[in-house]
């Protein structure tokens, strides 16, 4: 069930801004990699919504 206060584009999009970030492994629980590819899955995402909402 999804929050009806939050703001899912702006938080994809500050859940992107942290993946692309991370300079270890040790931060995020994903390889270095996959968390690029997920941080522009997520503004992917957050535009779509921005767009269809």
């Amino acid at each position: 069930m999804t929050d009806p206060d939050l703001d899912q584009p702006t938080y994809a999009t500050e859940l992107a801004k942290v993946l692309d970030h991370a300079e270890t492994t040790a931060e995020i629980t994903l390889s270095i990699t996959d968390a690029k590819l997920a941080a522009t899955a997520l503004r992917h995402y957050a535009d779509w919504l921005e767009a269809n909402t």
